[in-house]
């Protein structure tokens, strides 16, 4: 079984409550915290649309916040939420920048780019780079096999029966408690972690 580095947890939780404490904030004082970034007369432009906007931001952060509190707990099951965070976290900035060329975003709003995205790039990135690359080898494995089979049947329809009698063997051979990795397709032996050794020989 993977294990990850033993920062995962704090660092998931330090974000699960960021995040809770940020979007309850923007939620329930929209106002307030549009003042942090804007100034009265900037507010009063947006109207109550961007008030209500600004609040739906803050739902959204908070329940980002809820997913980390639940990886935090799992960080190896639940890495896909992590996953989604992180895309966030990237595809913000990126957001920002477009809306600053064009003028639509205020400058000041970039204040809100740092503690929210930037600093969650590195620990996030660490942990995901151990842990996603190991999650995804299986289905990486199944994708090659069904470009094979699609590549060796020459028939489309074929091919996607070749794959769904391969999901049903899956089943199949798991229920009678066949699950040897010599006759599972896309399955491996697993990998191990250790603080003093990191993965190993096993990647």
């Amino acid at each position: 079984m993977a294990r990850v580095p033993r920062f995962a947890t704090p660092v998931l939780l330090a974000a699960a409550v960021y995040n809770i404490v940020w979007g309850s904030l923007v939620v329930l004082l929209p106002l307030t915290t549009l003042g942090w970034l804007m100034t009265p007369e900037e507010i009063a432009s947006i109207g109550t649309i961007g008030v209500n906007f600004w609040q739906c931001i803050g739902m959204i952060v908070g329940v980002y916040g809820v997913g980390y509190w639940v990886a935090a707990a799992d960080p190896i099951r639940h890495w896909p939420i992590v996953l989604v965070g992180f895309l966030g976290k990237i595809f913000g900035p990126i957001g920002f920048a477009f809306g600053l060329i064009q003028g639509t975003v205020p400058t000041s709003f970039g204040w809100t780019i740092l503690p929210n995205d930037l600093i969650w790039w590195i620990p996030f990135g660490l942990y995901l780079r151990e842990l996603t690359l190991i999650q995804l080898a299986p289905w990486i494995v199944l994708a090659v096999g069904a470009v094979v089979a699609q590549v060796l049947v020459d028939n489309k329809f074929i091919g996607y029966g070749v794959m769904a009698l391969a999901f049903v063997s899956e089943i199949v051979l798991g229920a009678l408690d066949l699950e040897h990795n010599l006759y599972n397709f896309g399955s491996f032996p697993g990998v191990n972690y250790s603080d003093m050794n990191g993965y190993g020989h096993y990647v």
